[in-house]
């Protein structure tokens, strides 16, 4: 995977800048239904293969679309084996430790690696398995049949005088949103009340969860290409933006679990796995080794908050003073931990902050200037309570977004960006694995990165 997200941060860099419609976010606040929680009717997978819909050989030209998603997700796409995975040998030997009979049958695992959809809310078409693992309504929302639900007019909108606006309002999910497009992605890859990978899990074999936004959207096989007509219909923000919203909203989410009754158990510590695993899976010489010990002391286990760090970063250069109550909230996050107290009043306030700054980042048209503020940030944040591998990886992905979005709209170009990607380069090489993980490079080649970047770029 860091091979990908390095080479997409190149390939970025030298494709022409896209002409971003940045009108925001439709509803930055206030949340929708998520496709597989709400009403509607599914009609399956198999009202998307047609070759005369979306089940093509290969992509066409003479059309608005591909039409050879159906494809590209069968055989490229890595929801399409989520099911699958869990019958491998990792699956089995998880299932085996936490007791259960079977994950391709328990419900806490199936919440996240197939479509469950209940029986009432199949159309009579509808043929999707299990086994199919995530299916394209999973993501789009219940298409529902040609009498009714957006499938009735996303078919053939020439006849029907549909448009995308009409869709929406069928129950399209619009992906195009980056702030609900954040809230999907996130309810499976951080978590939400339904869906939640608990550190029971992750002892007994669950990969560690790991999300950040305009990375995830750029390393998923593309079946849409962002055309004259995909302007005219949908919101394309940049990278920057898709970045700050995916910090916001993780940040928001995971707050949210912290303050959530059923992921906080008896005294003070909430669920383990909303922590920083690098803060108790460390060495355990004491006294600890520079990097180690933590910003609410050692032995405390630090909370998983870079995503709010980092949003407080990007809220900053455009109100100071919200981006200033943001870190606020996670110092006072920090201290009740430290404190061994409570946390979920705590972080119950600041998920309700977080909420409230997220349409200054939806609405948000970053400048030049913005986005290379936000880099110098990034790069001056590495100080020692910041140096385990997660905050390390985070902060290396918002390096590359904030990178690709230069180098798109032309601020970044030349031996500047030869030099920045060159960085980018060393900084995932560090990151490639959490034993070579090594803090004190890490933080030399951001600060490099930043200096890179910096305005002025002296030598360049």
């Amino acid at each position: 995977m860091r091979a990908a997200i390095r080479a997409v941060a190149l390939l970025v860099a030298l494709v022409p800048a896209v002409a971003a419609a940045e009108s925001g976010s439709r509803a930055a606040t206030g949340r929708i239904a998520l496709p597989l929680d709400g009403p509607g009717t599914f009609a399956g997978v198999g009202a998307c293969a047609s070759t005369q819909c979306h089940g093509a050989v290969g992509p066409r030209k003479a059309t608005s679309v591909l039409q050879n998603e159906y494809r590209t997700w069968m055989r490229r796409d890595p929801h399409r084996k989520a099911f699958a995975s869990l019958g491998d040998e990792r699956g089995r030997r998880m299932a085996a430790k936490l007791g259960i009979a079977s994950a391709e049958r328990e419900p806490a695992c199936l919440a996240c690696h197939a479509s469950s959809v209940p029986a009432a809310q199949r159309g009579a078409k509808y043929d999707a398995t299990l086994e199919d693992g995530v299916t394209c309504e999973a993501c789009h929302g219940p298409a529902g049949d040609e009498h009714g639900g957006w499938l009735a007019t996303h078919a053939n909108p020439r006849s029907t005088g549909g448009s995308h606006a009409d869709s929406l309002e069928r129950g399209l999910y619009p992906l195009e949103d980056p702030v609900r497009r954040a809230e999907l992605c996130l309810s499976c890859h951080l978590g939400d009340g339904r869906r939640f990978v608990t550190h029971r899990m992750m002892a007994a074999g669950h990969p560690r969860l790991g999300f950040e936004l305009e990375a995830f959207v750029r390393l998923q096989p593309a079946h849409f290409e962002v055309d004259a007509d995909y302007r005219s219909r949908k919101n394309t923000p940049s990278a920057a933006r898709t970045w700050a919203v995916g910090q916001a909203v993780a940040a928001r989410d995971w707050l949210a679990l912290l303050a959530d009754p059923a992921h906080n158990h008896d005294g003070p510590w909430p669920e383990f796995a909303l922590y920083d695993c690098y803060s108790c899976h460390q060495s355990m010489q004491y006294p600890p080794p520079p990097g180690q010990g933590g910003p609410v002391g050692f032995g405390v286990p630090r909370p998983a908050d870079e995503n709010l760090g980092l949003a407080a970063v990007a809220t900053s250069v455009i109100d100071p003073g919200e981006g200033s109550r943001l870190a606020d909230e996670m110092r006072g996050l920090r201290q009740a931990i430290g404190a061994r107290r409570e946390t979920a009043e705590v972080a119950l306030q600041a998920s309700r902050t977080v909420d409230a700054a997220l349409p200054l980042l939806a609405g948000w048209s970053p400048s030049d200037a913005q986005t290379r503020v936000i880099l110098e940030r990034v790069a001056k944040l590495g100080d020692a309570a910041g140096s385990t591998y997660f905050r390390a990886e985070q902060r290396t992905l918002a390096a590359q977004a904030m990178v690709a979005a230069l180098a798109s709209d032309g601020g970044l170009s030349g031996g500047r960006l030869a030099e920045a990607q060159r960085r980018l380069d060393g900084l995932f090489e560090l990151t490639r694995t959490e034993p070579g993980f090594r803090p004190d490079a890490f933080r030399s080649e951001l600060a490099g990165l930043g200096a890179a970047v910096a305005t002025g770029g002296e030598g360049w």
